[in-house]
């Protein structure tokens, strides 16, 4: 829209040097802007053409600066001109499924920690009733792996923004700490009212854009072709969506990453993406947090096959964490053997290094 803007508007022509700036140069160059001529059959024509035209560089002389430039060529052969530019341009910006994706040949899901010193698994009956404080204090971030139940689909386990409007984060659990929850749309304004309530304000938010692993199976049997794995992509345990990753993904170069996407139904727009939203509590500054800002993006594209993040995306998040927290990280060596972060909702058989990892017995 910019080029053709660009190239409809009007050319004014304008003052070059070595051009004539006598009285017969200046009634010439008036003629030469005006607008259409009728002739005798009514027939639009042009304005005389300038005399003294220059098609090599010179310099535009105005009454403030002066710089290089170029006469404008024809306004038909100059719109083309620009149309080709953008066109140009908007190939460049272009972006394949392998580079949105590249992040997955390069991280690989961490295996479950075995010094047991460097975790704790707690089980208990509920969360939301549960005291935190008996689990963990003076921690730096608290991640709530929660599943919301939003639609028919959602599992049993899921919870309701009622439920977790009871759960209570103590002082002593975390004075100045972040904490890290999974949204849905239909709940944000609910969550972060209730976060305001626990005493948390909102600071930050992360987004997994969900592609829909069925739409990229079937664009691939239009043209792809089998590949190798490559630089260490990782396959998750059922086998789906992750073997997408062993495909030769350049044959949908081409297509729109738009088409791709997972759209799940909403109220006003499909649900395209997973948003984690980030609070922060400052209750003390006599406790240091350590912040890496600006070190991971605020959105990745990822493979899913429903409304879940996978284990892979759940393992950028985790590096996102311990990354924004350095001091967090437990470090036997450099003396930090206290466990600074809390996954709330988490899984009993991936135990983390450095994190508490809370579950719910059936």
């Amino acid at each position: 829209n910019t080029a053709e803007n660009l190239a409809n508007q009007p050319r004014k022509r304008v003052k070059y040097e070595g051009e004539d700036t006598s009285q017969e140069g200046e009634d010439e160059m008036r003629q030469d802007n005006a607008s259409t001529e009728t002739d005798e059959e009514g027939r639009g024509v042009q304005g005389r053409r300038r005399s003294k035209r220059v098609r090599t560089k010179s310099k535009l002389l105005d009454s403030d600066s002066e710089y290089e430039c170029e006469r404008p060529a024809r306004r038909g052969r100059g719109r083309r001109r620009l149309l080709d530019r953008a066109k140009r341009s908007h190939d460049k910006n272009k972006c394949s499924l392998e580079v949105l994706l590249e992040w997955k040949y390069n991280i690989n899901v961490t295996p479950p920690a075995k010094d047991e010193a460097s975790y704790k698994l707690v089980s208990v009956r509920s969360i939301v009733n549960e005291d935190l404080g008996k689990i963990g204090t003076e921690l730096q971030g608290i991640f709530m792996n929660v599943t919301w139940r939003i639609g028919s689909d959602a599992p049993s386990s899921a919870l309701t923004i009622a439920q977790f409007r009871k759960l209570d984060i103590p002082r002593r659990t975390m004075r100045n700490g972040i904490v890290f929850v999974w949204s849905e749309k239909e709940l944000l304004s609910d969550i972060i009212h209730a976060m305001e309530q626990k005493g948390f304000f909102y600071i930050e938010n992360f987004a997994v854009v969900m592609l829909d692993s069925t739409k990229i199976r079937s664009l691939l049997k239009n043209g792809g072709a089998r590949g190798e794995r490559r630089r260490g992509g990782h396959k998750d345990e059922t086998g789906c969506p992750e073997d997408i990753l062993y495909e030769d993904l350049s044959s949908l170069n081409n297509q729109s990453v738009e088409t791709m996407f997972s759209n799940r139904d909403a109220e006003y727009f499909s649900k395209t993406k997973k948003v984690l939203l980030l609070f922060r509590r400052i209750e003390s500054k006599e406790i240091p947090l350590e912040l890496r800002h600006q070190r991971t993006c605020d959105v990745v594209f990822d493979v899913a096959d429903g409304q879940y993040v996978n284990q892979q995306a759940k393992e950028y998040v985790y590096r996102m964490i311990e990354t924004l927290l350095p001091k967090a990280n437990w470090n036997p060596e450099g003396g930090s053997r206290a466990l600074k972060l809390l996954e709330l909702w988490g899984n009993k058989d991936a135990p983390r290094e450095g994190w508490i990892t809370v579950y719910e017995t059936s």
